[in-house]
């Protein structure tokens, strides 16, 4: 093949007026070098660093001599005449060669790596996953198109990464090889471990090594048996069988913290297996730097390729492939490309959990099969080319080295990481998917052992493979169901999770959390299948975040955690929906336990005196006071009732809620006067009249609460469904025929009222954690009770919401953030 010198030689040697003789398709290594040699020192010519001697003989090779010509040659030159006699300057020749050098260079590069291989075709993918993140919102297409925008990534890493190997020998190349070729996994464990995704960086780091092992080496095996059927293949047995204790050394260390876990014989629960992960950890980094010096330098020799006797002549060594671009090209390639799957990765990420739904795939299957697919593109294809050209050695250093690299290396590098960003990244990956790698690792030891290869032994790999891959697709997570992760690591997942973001599933299996006819405590306008609805679709779906799942709620774990303590909803009808459903959460989960209830005036208590637990609703639409005047009554933007104020000082939790009866008007509305100040107003925009009472409250908490010892939430919207055309329904009324809600993204925008709740929170000195449920609750079009709320005797309800229904999920929210804060 013609190398990169070539055309470069030619050019600079038609400038120095020089003609070069015709050149061969194909270089060995040696004439690749000379012409190498040759390139740089007609570059140094130009350049005019240094003169050629008149009376000297320029000397490439001791033993041959380069054929050229020149239109005057002179007595005093042998081998070449270069009377560099220009019309113009010797910087303006330096100029115009750098000039000329680098249009062809660079373009010439980009064709190389981003247009010449057929894959690129798949590049592509990756602009097209990002758009369709912004403007679809599509999960489950977001990460079709990024994994397949990875691949031709992945690939180019591969042969980035070889071309730099030219020039670092085999050995060095074929680590830089591995490296690179993790490089993917890497970036994606990282992005996954910020985000809290500890099971998706365990089993994606899994896969990586399941893959290579079985998948990458079986088909290499495979296809070299293949190829070269006539003989067996072989490889060196000592270094074969080196890795093999590395990947076992990797397993005992992951094996330990699972058995510790799983017998529940620590010394701290929870805790003692992260240490020992830790620890276990950096004893396997020494290990694997250990191993690094063994390889690179002390006993670099049972590293050597085995050669076969009498197959590879003179002939065949002369015919060795030369680097297609320079090796600061690969350097600036492997970083550009190294950056991009970077960005990639963040939104495949991202999108694995509603790909997961969106799919009905398991996401065990996805990160342990899917995705070390395509991050292990590079090896792929580099282990079957040099199996194909019976270069097993490099074959199993691509194949095996990048499994023992990950599992001794990257495994024990992310649980450092982890250690360093706060996640407790340990090295128990569940006694499944532990003794899955055992097997398989057990499995390519045997297959090692000889030191041959065939197309059998790749069938076998291959098929190994498949079982891998079928049992993970119908293997169950533990932390998909009734997690079996740390408690630790539960809280940690929790903190970086935006619970307020997903999607409502169907679960029936789950749904509803309790059964209205038993929670006494239920008042009749909220029980709409007891006032004759008979659908029970609205009942059983689940909200599902895109990036973690939600605690099961645990009414005894409940009153355990606030034994003592009292808890405080404050607010309109909405409010008391919402305290009607926790009420009714507990008593399911304790339903013998002794409960109270107690209503005085606007005040509603619900105590369990087995925990000493009084969970009270305090009447209030407007948060701000409502004072009877003899004119009139009057709502005071700027005072909050004395009386108010110190009750709410007296809670341990406190949870906020106005904005329903803020659009009520008329004979509706609670009040005859608004003040504003000293201004009295008979109406005003109730926008600007919601502004100022909320920022009133908020100087109320910020004076008032000591958010160290008082948690302080407030409930934003709660959306209303009286027009369906908002919904994308331009022929219904309201909420009365819906039966199920939505699946796609609420077309509306923000309510005005969000964004003003949204600006004060942010303005305030104190900490209120936002209960977002705006947007999840705006998908529920269905839950309303519609006609079927007080037995249909007040007419439509498209505001208030059935139970059970969407409310239990606000708690469920609600208790998740009293877990993790």
């Amino acid at each position: 093949m013609r190398t990169p010198y070539f055309a470069e030689l030619s050019f600079l040697t038609q400038s120095a007026g020089l003609h070069f003789p015709h050149k061969p398709n194909s270089l060995s290594l040696k004439e690749a070098k000379r012409e190498e040699k040759l390139i740089h020192l007609i570059k140094s010519i130009h350049f005019g660093f240094w003169m050629v001697s008149i009376n000297g003989k320029t000397d490439l090779e001791s033993d041959e001599d380069i054929p050229f010509s020149s239109s005057a040659a002179t007595s005093k030159v042998e081998a070449l005449d270069f009377e560099m006699i220009h019309l113009r300057s010797r910087a303006d020749l330096a100029k115009s060669w750098v000039s000329r050098h680098m249009w062809i260079k660079v373009p010439r590069s980009v064709y190389i790596v981003l247009f010449k291989a057929k894959i690129n075709m798949l590049l592509p993918f990756g602009p097209l996953a990002i758009l369709l993140h912004y403007i679809t919102g599509k999960h489950g297409w977001v990460f079709f198109f990024s994994l397949v925008g990875i691949v031709p990534l992945a690939e180019r890493l591969g042969y980035a990464t070889e071309q730099l190997a030219f020039y670092t020998g085999p050995t060095v190349g074929g680590l830089l090889n591995a490296t690179f070729g993790n490089a993917t996994e890497m970036i994606i464990s990282i992005y996954a471990l910020k985000n809290g995704m500890i099971r998706v960086v365990q089993q994606s780091l899994l896969g990586s090594i399941l893959s290579n092992m079985l998948l990458v080496l079986g088909c290499a095996f495979f296809t070299g048996g293949i190829i070269h059927y006539q003989k067996i293949q072989v490889f060196n047995k000592s270094a074969a069988l080196v890795n093999s204790g590395l990947l076992l050394m990797a397993v005992m260390g992951l094996m330990f913290p699972a058995v510790l876990h799983f017998t529940r014989s620590e010394i701290h629960f929870g805790k003692s297996e992260l240490s020992l992960s830790r620890f276990s950890s950096c004893v396997m980094l020494v290990a694997y730097a250990s191993y690094l010096f063994f390889q690179l330098r002390s006993h670099r020799n049972l590293y050597n390729p085995i050669e076969e006797e009498g197959v590879r002549g003179e002939d065949e060594s002369d015919e060795e492939e030369a680097p297609e671009i320079t090796h600061w090209e690969a350097i600036g390639w492997l970083a550009v490309l190294t950056v991009w799957v970077s960005v990639l990765s963040g939104y495949l990420v991202d999108a694995i959990q509603g790909a997961s739904d969106s799919f009905n795939m398991p996401v065990a299957f996805i990160s342990v099969i899917l995705l070390p697919i395509v991050g292990n593109a590079a090896e792929h294809a580099s282990a079957i080319m040099f199996a194909m050209k019976d270069k097993l050695d490099i074959t199993l250093g691509v194949a095996i080295g990048s499994s023992t690299q990950i599992s001794m290396f990257v495994i024990p590098f992310c649980v450092v990481v982890g250690w360093i960003m706060g996640q407790p990244m340990d090295l128990n990956f569940q006694l499944f998917e532990t003794a899955t790698l055992f097997i398989t690792v057990l499995v390519v030891a045997f297959m090692l052992q000889e030191g041959t290869s065939n197309y059998f032994k790749g069938l076998m790999l291959i098929l190994c493979y498949l079982i891998v891959a079928a049992s993970f697709f119908v293997h169950v997570d533990p932390s998909d169901g009734e997690s079996q992760e740390t408690y630790l690591q539960s809280i940690y997942r929790l903190k970086k999770c935006d619970i307020y973001q997903g999607r409502w599933v169907y679960d029936p299996n789950s749904y509803p959390l309790y059964d209205s006819s038993l929670c006494h405590f239920l008042d009749h306008a909220f029980d709409c299948q007891k006032n004759g609805r008979a659908d029970e679709l609205y009942l059983k779906y689940r909200w599902q975040p895109y990036s973690c799942n939600l605690p099961t709620f645990d009414g005894e774990d409940f009153l355990e955690r606030f034994r003592d303590k009292r808890i405080m909803f404050v607010g309109d009808s909405l409010s008391l929906n919402q305290w009607q459903s926790l009420t009714c959460m507990i008593h399911a989960t304790s339903p013998q336990s002794s409960y109270t209830i107690k209503r005085i005036g606007g005040t509603s208590t619900f105590t369990s005196k087995s925990h000493n637990v009084s969970l009270m609703l305090a009447r209030n639409a407007f948060l701000v006071h409502i004072d009877q005047q003899r004119y009139g009554r009057v709502l005071k933007l700027d005072s909050i009732d004395l009386k108010d104020g110190k009750s709410w000082k007296e809670y341990d939790v406190l949870i906020f809620n106005t904005w329903h009866w803020w659009l009520h008007a008329r004979r509706k509305q609670p009040w005859d006067f608004i003040q504003d100040g000293k201004t009295l107003h008979r109406d005003m925009n109730r926008l600007v009249a919601y502004e100022k009472a909320l920022k009133t409250w908020a100087r109320w908490v910020d004076k008032n609460v000591d958010t160290k010892k008082t948690k302080v939430f407030f409930q934003s919207i709660s959306p209303s469904h009286w027009n369906a055309s908002h919904w994308g329904y331009p022929d219904g009324r309201n909420c009365t025929a819906e039966r199920e809600p939505l699946v796609v993204a609420y077309p509306r925008s923000k309510d005005p009222a969000e964004v003003i709740v949204e600006k004060v929170l942010g303005d305030m000195s104190k900490q209120v954690l936002l209960l977002n449920v705006t947007g999840l609750s705006q998908l529920r079009k269905d839950g309303h009770p519609s006609i079927y709320g007080n037995g249909a005797h007040l007419g439509m309800d498209c505001s208030h919401w059935c139970l059970p229904g969407v409310p239990d999920t606000w708690n469920q929210l609600l208790y998740t953030e009293l877990i993790r804060n």
